[in-house]
């Protein structure tokens, strides 16, 4: 807020002309208020001189120092809402990502050995660095860079013995499938192999070599955007028989009494009549609300639950040639 003239006006308030990045508003304000910045400012005038503020305008000062505070306020509480809905793989179940491709590449002849973390320690920090956060601001704000801060996380850190890239590469997958986005189905695996080897051998990007680590995240979070797509995960309308399906493999449980279908889900239980056939998009979605079918509590995602529960192996076994061309990186 920029300060840009101030007059008398009836009713024992001044009327003030503010400039906004959103244009300029007037800002009708009380005498009462103007005393009583008289008093913070003086308290503050030290920090005032200090920020080359100027010291003959103390109201303006102390609005201008509000209306700031309000704003990051806003901001903040917008920033958590708008990151709600994105999730990102815990510690635990990136050690299970690791787990199944043990068991992946047992027969091969590259098999992850010795597995297991080098250090817990370093798997926890990788999945919680996505969602690093300073005074309530989210330091990755968008599904691109939370994938890329695990991703590189991973790869960078070594936090197991060994298949570190293979992990990092199916965690980044799975990050992806989870908030509904999906490589793209032209990406050749000789592309998506180069890009891994590059992150993992400090050659990304290769154009502007020596970047700090943040702005090679913010690399990687781009190269994410550009070969990623958006996922359909709208639910639209299905059988009941194939509602109750879907429920049944995200964890819910099914019971028939009377005339009534019952599901019980982790929150509660809905129910509908035996002779409905078909249920529509909008009347799933509020049975799933209903039981407590969310994605943070099932780890099913909306896609998954439209399309099956294969869905995400599907898109991992896509780049099963690149993982195998890893294991010998």
């Amino acid at each position: 807020m920029e300060h840009l003239s101030r007059t008398d006006s009836p009713g024992n308030t001044l009327v003030w002309q503010c400039r906004f990045p959103f244009g300029r508003w007037p800002l009708h304000i009380p005498l009462s208020f103007c005393a009583a910045c008289q008093g913070t400012y003086s308290l503050l005038s030290p920090t005032a001189t200090k920020m080359n503020q100027t010291m003959d305008d103390p109201c303006g000062w102390v609005l201008a120092t509000w209306l700031r505070l309000l704003f990051f306020m806003l901001y903040s509480m917008l920033s958590r809402v708008l990151l709600h809905d994105m999730t990102t793989p815990s510690a635990t179940h990136v050690l299970r990502i690791h787990e199944s491709l043990v068991e992946m590449f047992a027969d091969s002849g590259n098999p992850i050995f010795p597995s297991g973390p080098r250090d817990v320690g370093l798997v926890e920090s990788a999945c919680a660095r996505p969602n690093a956060s300073m005074a309530g601001i989210e330091q990755y704000n968008s599904v691109a860079t939370k994938s890329a801060a695990l991703f590189h996380s991973l790869v960078k850190s070594h936090p197991f013995h060994n298949g570190n890239k293979r992990t990092a590469l199916v965690s980044l997958i799975d990050c992806l499938f989870s908030n509904d986005r999906v490589f793209r189905a032209d990406i050749s695996d000789d592309e998506f192999f180069a890009f891994v080897i590059a992150v993992a051998d400090n050659r990304f990007p290769a154009d502007k070599p020596g970047k700090t680590t943040e702005e090679i995240v913010a690399a990687i979070a781009s190269w994410i955007r550009e070969n990623s797509v958006h996922s359909k995960s709208e639910l639209s309308e299905m059988s009941a028989n194939e509602f109750i399906k879907h429920c049944e493999q995200a964890g819910a449980k099914h019971k028939v009494s009377g005339s009534l279908h019952f599901i019980q889900g982790p929150t509660g239980t809905t129910h509908f009549n035996r002779s409905t056939r078909k249920l529509s998009g909008n009347v799933i979605r509020r049975y799933i609300r209903e039981i407590g079918l969310s994605e943070r509590r099932t780890g099913v995602t909306r896609f998954e639950f439209a399309h099956g529960m294969g869905e995400r192996q599907d898109e991992i076994r896509r780049f099963r040639n690149v993982l195998h061309q890893l294991a010998h990186a």
